[in-house]
């Protein structure tokens, strides 16, 4: 990599954030009139789970995605496991992930005492390539009794999780057909994917279930917080319930008939996100035109975006370029960080750290390929 191409990078960052002495990854974006209705619902005095804003929040999240169903909750890892669990993935069960993503989506499975099994991603979209997992799936799958066993470890295969890594959404269709003809549970881990489309169909249009998330990096943050989305009426209600405490109001006092969990997003963080839902095509815009400038400058230096399949409307959550190798990469992580500015590598491969090194994997190739040559770039807006 030419010096003066990392000095060019340097300035060019430093032109889009002149006010920033440390340019971080990725910041919230808040709005002028958040604080106001922040505000409303503190006057209001119900500031916690039982608060009317937090189902607001819940329908304007309904109304945006077009998926009938939406329960607002703590966090998306929570919301991951509490729905996994009432489906009925359970200890000993194994779930299929691509091994590049951020860990929630695997540690949400570890903590039902499931196990992931990793696949390759697609180089193009960080997701799961699905020609890998199919090869996967012919080499190692058997059927007994009815149920989907792999070979090697003799547990069931219970379900599929796709992740929409950068809020960028694969061969859906493609991969829910795989997943029916194995008798496989799809879910879909669209953490990143507020806002994303496939043709006319919003992240979280295919699986059993889908999981949305407000962190404080998202292109909508709570703060903290996540969603459960699904097409199905009953485990939507029961995910409400149970997330509720599995609280069944009385006359003469609360009853409760099973172990509920308390992950209910409370209405002061409700209050927040829907300021930013009532704002979510201005942010994709904002988005969008970040990912417009980046691609401006690296085209004709060699290296290029990683950029959304074409039937995508994507909500550019977070930009990525490709370098060259391993040895280029870290040099232009290092020198970035000497000005302050926050790139990273893309998230490590999964089954290669401590604590995922004894899951089963396929090849890997593509992953490795990725890990060596992408880096995030700053995408706050």
């Amino acid at each position: 990599m030419p010096p003066e191409f990392t000095s060019n990078f340097v300035e060019f960052v430093k032109n889009i954030y002149p006010s920033k002495d440390t340019i971080p990854l990725h910041v919230a974006s808040f709005l002028p009139n958040e604080l106001e209705i922040i505000k409303h619902c503190l006057d209001s005095g119900v500031i916690s789970t039982y608060s009317q804003i937090t189902t607001e929040f819940e329908n304007k999240l309904i109304s945006l995605t077009g998926i009938p169903y939406a329960v607002a909750m703590v966090n998306a890892t929570m919301s991951l496991y509490l729905t996994m669990k009432y489906i009925g993935i359970s200890e000993g069960d194994e779930v299929i992930l691509p091994a590049i993503s951020f860990i929630a989506a695997a540690n949400s499975v570890t903590m039902l005492g499931a196990h992931p099994v990793f696949v390759d991603v697609d180089k193009k979209t960080t997701g799961m390539d699905i020609e890998k997992l199919k090869e996967w799936l012919t080499k190692n799958s058997t059927v007994k009794n009815g149920k989907l066993i792999n070979k090697k470890s003799r547990r069931t295969l219970k379900a599929v999780m796709a992740v929409h890594s950068l809020g960028f959404i694969g061969a859906m269709d493609e991969l829910q057909t795989l997943c029916k003809r194995y008798g496989m549970i799809l879910i879909e881990d669209g953490a990143q994917s507020l806002g994303s489309f496939s043709d006319t169909k919003h992240a979280g249009s295919w699986g059993e279930f889908a999981v949305i998330s407000f962190n404080g990096n998202k292109v909508v943050t709570t703060g903290g917080g996540g969603a459960v989305l699904t097409q199905h009426k009953k485990l939507a209600q029961k995910i409400r319930h149970l997330s509720d405490n599995a609280r069944i109001p009385h006359q003469y006092g609360t009853m409760y008939k099973e172990i509920g969990y308390n992950l209910r997003m409370p209405g002061i963080n409700a209050s927040l996100g829907l300021s930013q839902l009532n704002a979510l095509p201005q942010l994709i815009e904002r988005k969008k035109k970040l990912f417009e400038k980046y691609n401006i400058f690296f085209k004709g230096t060699g290296y290029a975006m990683l950029t959304p399949p074409v039937e995508n409307v994507s909500n550019h959550w977070l930009n990525a370029v490709v370098l060259t190798n391993l040895r280029e990469r870290n040099n232009f992580i290092g020198t970035c960080h000497q000005h302050k500015i926050m790139v990273s590598p893309i998230w490590r491969i999964l089954p290669e750290m401590p604590v995922y090194k004894q899951a089963q994997k396929g090849d890997l190739s593509n992953s490795k390929w990725l890990w060596e040559r992408v880096v995030f770039l700053p995408s706050s807006i």
